[in-house]
């Protein structure tokens, strides 16, 4: 049996203070109890994040799409350079990438990932041998790292409403939904304690309607996570609204058996009706603030959606930079922008913006991921964070602003240890592996 003691621990919706958690050969927690009082203990403890959604190989591209010749640069604009990368990228490229973002994950506080991944052939579209190769990179070097590891295999299989794919797209797309479950079954042989195999569809604009049918036909009751690209941007809105006379939520809400397994990533554009009928379906909404920004998509009407008591998640998307607490802050500050007022989301049951960002956060972390993570009670996997004491955003601790504190002042260099299933994978900041890892993903870069 081990154990942690804490001065002040986050179980996921409340701090405690004073508190011992014991954990199982398992890695999961068993007891809640005050801690012992001359036993040495950890200053802060928080759940891990879970990261929930993410593209691995666009790490290589954080930083090389910032320029623009005619100053109407645009997320389409985004993607064509994001082709270009895909389509120059080798499997042992797509390793290397990898296997140092894994660790990157974990030292930026990431306890959890989940991929959304869609990289599945070579350039010319002719699959790997095995076909599932890129798929078997990732969950490889999530396993090394000790990162907990969900995998959303992506179906693809247009390039936009009613049209044939692009040639740079080879690399996405998958001919039939019975290729995609072929997928998803020899993935999902691989299920274990730390990793889940769970279901992705890239969008509307990607997949049929007769193939969206057959996949929920066939696989639908799975108690598996089920995320979907969603109204991200306002020219899929339209072209939705006319192939299918529906905007993009309000048509899957309509159409599809969607429950507390989805999330709706981005879901940016969406009407009064879309978010009050997503609360209700008890969705997650999968927010990506960095790159949403990034990628100038909008802002999803979060104060809104916290009063019809939805759940969120956040996830590093295009992994131009990894850091929860940032997403954390720029999803309020957004906010503030545009209502111009401050702590927007507060409210009088919870005053403080920082804990009513995570209550909602950690809840939606359980759902999205599909693991029992996103807190520290019992039944809970031993997946945290000790914090650094030293740091000016943790000095003199109180439960009243301690939230507030390391989401607005604070940043990932505060994470000092990192435990998943209660094993230690970051020491004193550094994962074992991250130097290592660093040269491949620099060999990588060199390339470019």
């Amino acid at each position: 049996m081990r154990f942690v003691e804490a001065d002040f621990l986050f179980d996921g919706e409340n701090w405690l203070r004073d508190v011992r958690l014991e954990i199982d050969e398992t890695g999961r927690i068993v007891q809640s109890v005050k801690a012992i009082s001359d036993t040495p203990r950890h200053s802060v403890v928080i759940p891990g994040f879970v990261n929930s959604h993410s593209h691995c190989f666009q790490r290589a591209m954080a930083g090389f799409a910032e320029k623009s010749f005619d100053g109407k640069d645009s997320f389409w604009g985004w993607r064509e350079r994001m082709y270009g990368l895909v389509n120059s990228l080798s499997a042992e490229d797509f390793a290397k990438i990898c296997r140092f973002f894994m660790a990157e994950n974990l030292q930026c506080g990431y306890t959890t990932l989940v991929e959304f991944h869609y990289f599945h052939n070579r350039a010319d579209g002719s699959a790997y041998e095995p076909e599932e190769l890129l798929s078997l990179n990732l969950i490889h070097s999530a396993k090394t790292a000790g990162i907990r590891f969900t995998l959303l295999p992506v179906l693809y299989m247009m390039g936009g409403f009613g049209r044939t794919a692009l040639l740079e797209q080879k690399p996405f797309l998958m001919e039939s939904v019975k290729d995609y479950l072929r997928l998803f079954s020899r993935l999902s042989e691989k299920n274990s304690p730390s990793f889940l195999c769970g279901m992705a569809i890239h969008s509307l604009r990607a997949v049929t309607k007769s193939a969206l049918q057959e996949l929920v036909e066939k696989r639908g009751d799975l108690p598996v996570p089920i995320h979907i690209h969603i109204a991200e941007q306002e020219l899929e809105v339209t072209q939705c609204q006319n192939f299918y006379g529906k905007r993009p939520v309000e048509w899957i809400l309509d159409n599809l058996p969607v429950d507390e397994r989805w999330s709706l990533i981005h879901a940016t554009h969406v009407s009064a009706w879309e978010l009050l009928h997503m609360a209700r379906k008890n969705v997650v909404a999968g927010l990506c603030p960095i790159t949403e920004a990034n990628l100038g998509d909008g802002l999803f009407p979060l104060r809104k959606w916290l009063d019809l008591d939805g759940s969120i998640s956040i996830g590093s998307d295009s992994n131009i930079r990894l850091d929860p607490f940032e997403e954390l802050r720029l999803l309020e500050y957004g906010q503030r922008l545009t209502k111009k007022s401050r702590c927007v989301v507060a409210d009088p049951n919870c005053p403080s913006t920082g804990m009513r960002l995570v209550r909602s956060l950690y809840k939606g972390s359980s759902q999205s991921s599909g693991f029992s993570v996103g807190g520290l009670k019992v039944g809970d996997m031993a997946d945290f964070l000790v914090l650094d004491p030293s740091h000016p955003s943790l000095i003199n601790p109180s439960i009243d602003t301690l939230w507030d504190r390391l989401i607005f002042s604070g940043s990932r260099e505060m994470i000092l240890n990192v435990f998943v299933g209660g094993e230690q994978v970051v020491h004193q900041g550094i994962h074992s592996d991250y130097k290592e890892a660093l040269k491949g993903f620099s060999e990588v870069l060199l390339e470019r």
